[in-house]
């Protein structure tokens, strides 16, 4: 699957190397109910109704883009579907041009907040 990564360290008045692409090599398969997790807790999924998380690897699309993100940093990731055949197929692609918009709208947003531009400064 394609997708865009955007990491707070990486934001610049440019956009250059704001928001770079890559594509997930790898999906930690599910752990099933009563397994034991790091923290070594029983997990049952009636006991508490929270979203789940999910554990993913990304490969960068140009591999020179590792030297310049930064270990810790927070990041934004946003995937996209193509593996989905027919004219349905083609509808819900098309919604990733909407998501691409929407991705670089919020680090446009998160660069303005950072840099003092949004206002809320107490000068």
């Amino acid at each position: 699957m394609p997708a865009e990564i955007a990491c707070g360290a990486n934001m610049g008045l440019t956009f250059k190397n704001s928001v770079l692409p890559a594509h997930i090599s790898s999906i930690q398969p599910a752990v099933a109910a009563g397994q034991l997790v790091p923290g070594g807790q029983l997990v049952e999924p009636r006991a508490a109704m929270t979203q789940g998380s999910l554990l993913v690897y990304f490969e960068l699309v140009h591999p020179e883009h590792a030297s310049i993100m930064l270990d810790g940093s927070g990041c934004i990731v946003q995937t996209y579907t193509n593996n989905l055949p027919g004219f349905g197929g083609h509808v819900i692609s098309a919604t990733g041009v909407i998501k691409a918009i929407g991705l670089r709208l919020k680090v446009w947003g998160a660069l303005i907040s950072g840099i003092g531009l949004s206002g809320g400064g107490g000068h």
